[in-house]
């Protein structure tokens, strides 16, 4: 999962860095070697990277809502009480892990931009 991130933010980087150093510039001059990525570089990964991680979330949710609607037609139906239960802990646990889960990496990514800021 970690891949497209990484790849995302690699080319986010080539493309600060390519706007970064102008052409005209004489190979002398004082201007940055590379390294250093230009001000909006790490705002813009932050905000892909949410809307990627808002999406994800989405996906996951709806998986959760789905075991919920499941869970509501098998009590119409009669099934027994137990299998009832363990698929609601299963649905409120996957929700509250997708939910966990996402926090931390909107925690993370904002560390990330903040230390690269």
């Amino acid at each position: 999962m970690a891949a497209p991130f990484t790849a995302m933010s690699q080319a986010i980087d080539r493309a600060a860095r390519t706007s970064a150093s102008s052409p005209d510039q004489a190979p002398d001059s004082s201007a940055s070697s590379g390294d250093e990525t230009s001000w909006w570089s790490p705002p813009t990964r932050f905000v892909l990277e949410s809307i990627i991680g808002v999406l994800v979330f989405g996906v996951v949710a709806a998986a959760a809502y789905e075991v919920s609607t499941g869970v509501h037609l098998l009590e119409k139906q009669g099934v027994d009480v137990v299998i009832a239960y363990g698929l609601r802990l299963a649905e409120y646990f996957l929700f509250a892990a997708d939910l966990g889960l996402f926090m931390r990496f909107l925690f993370k990514s904002f560390l990330r931009t903040w230390k690269a800021m």
